[in-house]
């Protein structure tokens, strides 16, 4: 008798530790998704705190991380978690209630000249600088858009996307109701994106047709990446420097519900959001969306990516 007491201890031990470990893991519950539907959205606090619950739940050791994009990491592209939540879409009468169920990682910054160039292998950009990893790439389609995303899987085993134009307005808005992500006053802009100047606006409202380069080829209009003040969610441009390239085909009514995604292309029409560089302050607004012909390459189009790479 003794003996079969002693030599239960080692696997009375084990249970102990093993049913420890299962509290653990029923301790380690999901956490809520971030709703942003109340009449003044979510502040701050709210959003920076449902990254923070999100990133803990999911193992990862903050909401920012950076992925490689080639075979041998040389070339990595930095990415904010942004946690699943509901918010309103659109504006006006136009507006519908939005629910994204799963948490995904996006591009901190606009896709540069240097990343695209290692995953497609040439830089097509207007603005073409000798910095290339600071600037952003821009004349890029819609589907070079999306033939950048399948290569860069290839290259890593990845599982990199177009954000769908649901996730790209709720990681534009960061919780926010208002006409900007910081606020509704368009005056505030010049802070947290690269717009249009008024005045040549004014003067010639197609005036991006006719951009101006330095001697050394570096771009009057064109902003560094990261040159403003991000968001809530620590997102940065998503006012202005580029119009960004979203997975939808445009339709003139915004789908609501669940993950929506309008997938039907109609005469190869893409869409763009966010303003760029040669927009005024109305076009760079939260709810705002434009078409843009798949095919269509621009100096003021460029694009971020998202990763769907959770528990």
């Amino acid at each position: 008798m003794q003996e079969f007491v002693r030599g239960s201890f080692p696997l009375i031990a084990v249970a102990i530790l093993l049913l420890g470990l299962k509290q653990n893991l029923n301790a380690d519950e999901v956490p809520p998704p971030l709703d942003c539907t109340a009449e003044d959205g979510a502040d701050a606090e709210s959003v920076r705190s449902a990254q923070t619950a999100w990133a803990k739940y999911l193992g990862e050791d903050g909401i920012e991380k950076s992925f490689p994009l080639d075979r041998d990491g040389k070339v990595r592209i930095e990415m904010i978690l942004i946690p699943p939540g509901r918010y309103y879409r659109g504006e006006g009468k136009n507006t519908v209630i939005v629910t994204l169920t799963r948490p995904l990682w996006v591009g901190k910054y606009e896709v540069t000249q240097q990343q695209y160039a290692a995953v497609a292998g040439r830089n097509p950009s207007h603005f073409d600088q000798k910095d290339t990893a600071a600037y952003p790439v821009d004349a890029v389609s819609h589907r070079q858009a999306i033939a950048f995303c399948e290569q860069a899987n290839m290259l890593t085993d990845g599982e990199f996307r177009l954000p769908t134009e649901a996730e790209w307005e709720y990681a534009c808005r960061a919780g926010s109701s208002t006409a900007f992500s910081f606020g509704n006053s368009a005056a505030e802009i010049g802070r947290y994106g690269n717009v249009a100047d008024q005045a040549l606006w004014k003067e010639n409202p197609n005036y991006h047709w006719a951009y101006k380069q330095t001697d050394d080829g570096v771009g009057e209009a064109l902003a560094l990446v990261g040159s403003y003040q991000p968001n809530a969610w620590g997102l940065r441009d998503m006012h202005g420097n580029l119009a960004e390239i979203v997975a939808d085909h445009h339709d003139a009514k915004l789908p609501g519900g669940k993950n929506p995604l309008f997938r039907k292309e109609k005469d190869g029409r893409g869409v763009i959001r966010g303003g760029s560089w040669c927009s005024l302050p109305l076009y760079c607004e939260s709810s705002f969306r434009n078409l843009c012909p798949s095919k269509n390459k621009s100096n003021y189009v460029g694009f971020r990516i998202a990763l769907k790479k959770v528990k």
